[in-house]
Order: structure tokens, then sequence, then C-alpha cells
């Protein structure tokens, strides 16, 4: 049988549903959409935990070093691959407010660094965590935060914030005006209270700071070795208290663990068992059709030309099931997911093709494996 016959008969056959591809393309879609889900969800939920993790603080690092630290380096230490931010801060006088002429409120002088450590948004604007990552877990990304470089002016931790109202100026009970650039998230769901209801000057990372933020994203167990570089060395002779570094927050676990939670997720055993499926659905689709096959090799189609026309009628109706399979897969990796939206695609996209793949195989093989000797025996069992 001529190619053009070959291509013909696959045409016919797609189009008066002897290939059942109707029944293939359901099955395949619920089938594996399930497993699709299963890997984008659990990449969703790990991402979710991911980000949890870092609104909390729990990523961020504190260094202190009262009078010791070196602003410029503190913020420098955002270079460096596994930090997503870092900046330096000291405390200065404690301020009244008029609104508040009875409380005192805290106040503190940090880097401009300490704004995307913070996640410092500017005044009327939804706060953010402290970076949103936009990526794997393995990549630290820096949110939107204000840059107080342009826009001048201190920063509210919301609860003062919230407190004030949404004025973008305040005023001391000395009688001066204070512009506010932004607002901070800082609630009460563990971490160290320093700065839960405070004011934030930013100032040039020029001399020294009590202690250095630095929020660790990616995690690293080397962190120790770079952490302290920021630290500066005592005056000679005199007895300086090392640098200690602690977590902010601690209610979290000390670690989050990303990489041990991902190899945790049954990512290949799904991809297996989608292999498993396509293969599967494959050899049932065309062992039902084994009398049509015998049929046809015993009126003299090649075995050649029988394997390609199941083939071209296998993928007639597989494509347009894997382009919605891909959607899905694309679909899902978007909901609700922080920041692994474009791992969890390629997983769900990794376990269609190998779907699709085990499909087409067992197909092929399905249909050499026919014998013309057995149409009576197909026959008889029909």
């Amino acid at each position: 049988m001529r190619s053009r016959e070959v291509w013909r008969e696959a045409g016919r056959n797609l189009a008066s549903g002897t290939t059942r591809g109707l029944i293939g393309l359901v099955v395949l879609a619920v089938g594996l959409g399930l497993l699709v889900w299963l890997q984008t969800s659990g990449l969703a939920d790990l991402a979710r935990q991911a980000d949890a993790f870092r609104r909390a603080g729990a990523a961020i690092q504190v260094v202190s070093a009262p009078g010791r630290i070196d602003g410029a380096q503190c913020d420098a230490l955002a270079s460096h691959p596994a930090v997503a931010a870092a900046g330096a801060l000291r405390p200065a006088a404690d301020l009244r407010l008029a609104v508040l002429p009875s409380t005192t409120v805290a106040a503190f002088e940090a880097t401009w660094g300490l704004a995307q450590v913070l996640g410092v948004q500017p005044l009327g604007a939804v706060t953010q965590p402290t970076g949103s990552p936009g990526g794997d877990p393995t990549v630290g990304d820096s949110g939107t935060a204000v840059d107080s470089r342009r826009a001048g002016g201190v920063w509210l931790a919301q609860d003062l914030a919230a407190t004030l109202g949404p004025n973008d100026q305040m005023t001391l009970l000395t009688g001066d005006q204070v512009t506010v650039a932004g607002v901070f998230p800082y609630p009460s769901d563990g971490r160290a209270p320093t700065l839960s209801f405070a004011l934030v000057a930013p100032v040039p990372a020029q001399g020294v700071f009590d202690a250095c933020w630095v929020e660790l994203w990616p995690e690293t167990d080397l962190a120790a070795d770079w952490l302290t570089w920021p630290v500066l060395s005592g005056p000679v002779g005199a007895q300086s208290a090392p640098a200690q570094a602690q977590q902010l927050n601690t209610g979290l676990g000390l670690r989050f663990g990303a990489a041990d939670r991902l190899a945790g997720l049954p990512l290949r055993p799904l991809a297996a068992a989608s292999l498993a499926f396509g293969a599967g659905l494959g050899f049932v689709l065309i062992r039902t059709r084994r009398l049509e096959l015998a049929s046809a090799l015993h009126a003299g189609q090649s075995r050649a030309a029988l394997i390609g026309q199941v083939l071209i009628e296998t993928a007639g109706w597989l494509l347009p099931a894997v382009a919605l399979l891909l959607a899905w897969s694309a679909g899902t990796a978007g909901w609700d997911n922080p920041s692994l939206r474009r791992t969890a695609f390629w997983a769900g996209a990794r376990s269609v093709g190998l779907a699709a793949t085990g499909l087409l195989l067992a197909a092929g093989l399905t249909a050499g494996w026919t014998k013309e000797r057995h149409l009576f025996r197909y026959f008889k069992n029909r």
C-alpha cells in the first residue's frame, strides 16, 4: 500500500470513529489530567509553604554586633547569590508624636537595603512578603519595595501606620514634620518584636551600625562562613563580644529545607504512572481492533503500512489531547502558586510527554503484534 493510501485510510478511520479516538481523548484527558494535577498542586503547595516561611521572616538572620557593623559591607551582602536582601540597622532616639503624646515610638536608622528585607511598600499599598519569589524555591527575588532613595521619608511598621491613619505627613510633639515614604508588615507571628511598633529612617550606608539583617534565600549551609563579613574588629586590646547571628522568627523551624521537601514529593512515581497509563491506554485501544487489523493483513496490507496507519490514526486524536493537557498543566501550575509556576508546568508537561510517548509506542507495538494467522480466533472471540 502506498503512503498516500495509508494516509487516506487513516483519515477515513478517524472520520468514521473506527479508531475510538473520542473515547481515547476523554479517557486520557481525565486520567492523565488527574496525574498532572497531583504534580502541579504538590509543587504549588510547596511554593505556598516557602512563601509563608519568608512572610514570617523565618529566612532572615540578624547578625548583632553593637557598634561594629559596617553599613556598606552589610548592604553589599545582597550581591551574594544566596542573599535575597540585606540591610543594617541601629537605634535612634525615641520619638513622641503629636497624635500620641503619651506614647513613645521606638525609632531606628537603617541603610537602604533594609527596605528590601522588610518589604517596605509605598504608603497606602497592600503590604507584601519580604521579597515575593518569582521562580523556584532555590531562587530569591526581591519584591516591589519602595525606593526610599528617590521617595524620601521614613518607614512605619504596619501597626503604627494603622494607628496614625493614611497620612503621608506626621507631626512630632516638637512640632517638626516628618514625611512617611512607606509601610512594612511586621505582625506578631513569633518574630522578634524589635520593629513591631517602630519608625525607621533610611540613612546612607556610612559609619557603623548595631545589626545586619540578612534574608537568606535560597538556603545554604555555608552562610556562617560569610554572614559575619560586615562585622568590624574591635579596638586593639579591647574585649569585644563575638557577633551573634539569630533567626528573626523560629516559629516555623530553623530552616525550610526546600530540597528535602521537593525530594519528598512523588514527582517521579507520578511521572512513571503517567507513562504506564499512556502505554496501557494505547494497548487497550489497538487491541480491541485486532480483528479489523488482522483482516487488513489478510487483505494484503503490509505490516509496516499497518503500523504506520495505526500511528497516524492515534496521533490524529492524541495531538488535540496533548494540547488540552498542556493547557491544563499551565492552568493548574499557575493557580495559587506564588513562585513555582514554571517548575510545576514542566513537571506536568513531562508527564504529558511520557504518556503520549508510551501511548504511541504501545499502539505501534500492539499493531505489529497482531497476527494474520489469528484472524479466525479474533473473529471467534470478538
